[in-house]
């Protein structure tokens, strides 16, 4: 029975999906099995699979796990542009109540099936905004009610203050002016059809009752009079519709449970624990067929179940053991007589039972609970009596709201903390938008979220694409600061950083460089926002990618003329660490210095991501260089001293190693093979193998002992014989240059230039870029020399001071929005080649 119903529920779903979906225009796919590559048209999508058709107008399906990103983007930008049309349409094509059949069937004699979906089908649009005027004091007087939402999916929710019912399928609302004013508890039917108030003689009734009001007609339909342990002012624990044709209400401390039939005011009393109700102890199935209950705090372990159909019990769930150990544990203990600690054995007790829920569809029963001060979360499968999952949440969490989301991909505690059913486990702490009223958000549809604030009730669209990347961010560490953030790739999960110890003696020379760039460059177009080009990264392959004034990023091919640019979110910043060797890739930290983002040069996609720390603040993990080894592997240096390797795009951890000082900065050889690491001046430059992380040496001149600052750019001669370093600091800045085959110091010079970026010229002569003020001037150092440096100033179309670039061994300046090579005088004063 069960199989047949979640069929035609899926496809109700799946319609809902379907319905309305445009004829959209071809994309280009490209899944990540390989299976399909090129143009189709999108056709449909469900929650697994997306359906397509070729250019040959053949029909094919292609799970969703196997697109790309670009691809998963596109299905999720057609489905959001036509929310609303589908919402409409579903909704005009469905009854708001089905009737489904139910059987008493018993699967190996052991476990009747307990799954009972909702009776009301409907779709809810995104941006379904109700104007009520809220304040965080602004509930019931009597009730302490705001909003009351249905026990089960529906798309109707009662406004108590002002006694007004909402309708989410559309937005609109009716005021109820007849209903009481006054109450201690309501509740309104799935349906939206009829209201519950529950009356005292505390709100100033005669006697302890329950009014049922017809929605529609805005009038009383029936009173039922309650059997209570108070006579005054009893407090009731559960009080809510089972179904559209049932209340099932109960008392503190009572030791039953009131089944009313609404039909009849007929009241059957089911047995229970005194304080089984507090704090979540009890839960409505979808169809209001089934009770689920704990049944006695802290000695019980099983959830029982009743049928309030026969109002007779219908099974129980076991309750687990706790998932770290066993159900006994060594707790200590005062002694007041001898005044000492003593241990004794103990059971973990079950402290409290925090909430329960169960799926839209029926099928699915979460349980939170509080076990010797750890919070626990069991799911069960209630067709077939067997746990799911079960998972030591840490901390207890103690909800307020309970809902699902994805129909049964799991549950939202106080619509901020998402837990998967499968796992049991946390797996995305949603981030509050400004105003939201606290543990005010639940969804209410598959993927849509309800919250309210200052201006009313707003319903917002979270879907399965959405909720899948911050799934995945947040098991890769992710941070509030990384909401807006490409989704990253892996957890950062570092292993212990073996200790610096150079092995054997090597040289220290590195390989001769090779790749020259382009002899000019093509046209960089004047309807992009300004480069700031002293940030720019550029390679010997002619790829330049360099952050704008706007705070986009924008990549140049200097053969082609091609641009892209990517804009990061409102109020992030965008830092460009490096591009690779290839220009394929472009190395960025967005938002965070503790954010490594590989992105493709040529688009400007994303492609890659990881947190160096999954903390908001780990100054110790702070990136301070990063670098792109080659098109499979980056690194990166960490204010801790650590150095650090990845695989791209899986970002696995490849090697780490332990500085032997706080580095400050790093550079990597023309081929990429070393990557020689600075601290102070003082503390020298650490050399190591790119490719396995392993110590070749170092460089270190005693007499730079009492300098202090940080290395502000570095180049090595064409054949790698020779290192030059300028440093950046609190007095004067320092140039240093070293002769690598014996491991020395040549020269150190103090320099008043505040230098942004060296390189060697293929004739030996050191180039920089420096900056003077708010611009940035060209010098050169013949045959590398660190005498007096040489300004070159081009002549320029409009007479005016260039921007300057090095790629390709060369400076190159920006005039009328093309790159031209720098001129180097062929003789400078005094001096010869």
């Amino acid at each position: 029975m069960f199989d047949q119903f979640r069929y035609r529920w899926m496809l109700a779903f799946v319609a809902s999906i379907f319905l309305g979906l445009p004829s959209a225009a071809a994309h280009q796919w490209n899944s990540t099995d390989g299976t399909l590559r090129g143009e189709a048209k999108l056709l449909s999508v469900d929650s697994e699979r997306a359906t397509l058709k070729l250019p040959d107008q053949s029909v094919v399906t292609q799970p969703l796990a196997s697109l790309s990103r670009a691809d998963r983007e596109f299905i999720d930008a057609a489905l959001a542009k036509t929310d609303a049309m589908r919402a409409l349409a579903y909704n005009q094509s469905h009854l708001l109540l089905r009737t489904i059949e139910r059987s008493d069937e018993i699967p190996n004699g052991k476990w009747r099936s307990a799954a009972d979906p909702s009776l009301v089908q409907f779709a809810i649009p995104a941006d379904v905004h109700i104007p009520f005027k809220i304040s965080p004091s602004d509930k019931h007087p009597d009730s302490d009610e705001t909003f009351v939402y249905a026990s089960s999916p529906s798309p109707f929710v009662f406004h108590a203050p002002t006694r007004t019912v909402c309708d989410l399928r559309n937005g609109e609302y009716l005021s109820l002016r007849k209903a009481p004013a006054q109450f201690a508890a309501s509740a309104i039917s799935p349906d939206g059809t009829q209201l519950a108030f529950l009356l005292t003689r505390a709100v100033g009734a005669l006697e302890i009752s329950v009014v049922i009001w017809d929605v529609a007609l805005d009038a009383q339909v029936r009173t039922i009079t309650l059997p209570t342990l108070d006579d005054n002012n009893p407090r009731f624990d559960l009080f809510d519709f089972a179904g559209a044709g049932r209340i099932v209400a109960k008392e503190f401390s009572a030791k039953h449970i009131l089944n009313i039939t609404l039909s009849d005011g007929l009241i059957k009393k089911l047995p229970c624990d005194g304080s089984s109700a507090t704090d979540g102890g009890f839960v409505l199935s979808p169809g209001g067929q089934f009770l689920f209950f704990y049944p006695d705090m802290g000695e019980s372990d099983k959830l029982l179940v009743y049928d309030l159909i026969t109002s007779k019990p219908h099974g129980h769930l076991m309750i687990p053991p706790h998932p770290q150990g066993p159900v006994e544990k060594t707790i200590a203990h005062i002694n007041t007589a001898i005044g000492l600690n003593q241990y004794r054995r103990a059971r973990l007790w079950i402290d409290s039972a925090d909430g329960m829920s169960v799926s839209p569809d029926g099928r699915y029963l979460m349980f939170f609970l509080e076990r010797h001060y750890s919070g626990e979360a069991v799911c069960y499968d209630v067709e077939r009596g067997a746990i799911v999952g079960h998972q030591d949440l840490g901390d207890d969490q103690n909800p307020d709201a309970i809902t699902w989301y994805g129909e049964n991909r799991g549950c939202v505690l106080d619509g901020k903390t998402f837990v998967d059913r499968k796992s049991c486990e946390i797996c995305y702490e949603r981030t509050r938008p400004p105003g939201e009223m606290y543990e005010s958000a639940r969804f209410v549809d598959v993927d849509k979220l309800a919250y309210v604030d200052r201006e009313g009730l707003h319903v917002v669209r979270i879907s399965q694409w959405e909720m899948e990347k911050r799934t995945q961010g947040y098991a890769a560490g992710a941070t509030d600061d990384d909401a807006d953030l490409p989704i990253l790739t892996a957890s950062p999960n570092p292993s212990a950083p073996k200790p610096w110890q150079v092995k054997a003696a090597a040289p220290l020379t590195v390989a001769p460089a090779t790749v020259v760039a382009p002899p000019q460059s093509a046209k960089f177009s004047d309807n992009v926002p300004q480069p700031r080009w002293k940030e720019a990264c550029a390679t010997d392959s002619g790829r330049i990618v360099v952050r704008d004034r706007d705070k986009g990023v924008t990549s140049f091919d200097m053969k082609t003329g091609l641009r892209a640019r990517y804009v990061p979110p409102e109020l992030t910043n965008a830092d460009v660490h490096d591009v690779s060797a290839s220009g394929r890739y472009a190395l960025l930290s967005l938002g965070s210095r503790y954010r490594l983002d590989v992105f493709d040069a040529a688009t400007m996609k994303p492609y890659a991501s990881i947190r160096t720390s999954s903390k908001l603040f780990d100054r110790k993990n702070e990136v301070v260089w990063g670098g792109l080894i080659d098109d499979q592997h980056m690194a990166a240096v960490t204010q801790g001293g650590v150095l650090t390797c990845w695989t791209i795009p899986s970002c696995h951890q490849v090697y780490s190693v332990q500085l032997p000082f706080l580095p400050t900065s790093a550079v990597l050889s023309p081929q990429r093979e070393r990557i020689f690491i600075s601290g102070a001046p003082s503390d020298g430059i650490a050399i190591l193998d790119s490719a396995s992380g392993d110590a070749i040496g170092g460089l270190r001149d005693n007499t730079l002992g009492g300098f202090e600052g940080k290395m502000a750019a570095a180049a090595f001669t064409r054949d790698g014989k020779k290192l030059s370093v300028a440093y950046e600091a609190a007095g004067d800045p320092l140039f240093s240059t070293w002769d690598l085959e014996a491991g020395l110091a040549i020269k150190h010079v103090k320099s008043e230039l505040m230098v942004q970026r060296l390189a060697y010229s293929d004739q030996g002569d050191l180039l920089a870029i420096v900056r003077d003020g708010y611009r940035s001037n060209a010098v050169l150092f013949q045959n590398g020399s660190l005498g007096a440096p040489q300004a070159i100033q081009p002549s320029t179309s409009r007479g005016s001071s260039p921007e300057f670039v090095i790629a390709g061994r060369k400076i190159w300046y920006l005039d009328d929005g093309r790159l031209f090579p720098l001129p180097i005088p062929t003789l400078a004063a005094g001096g010869s080649r």
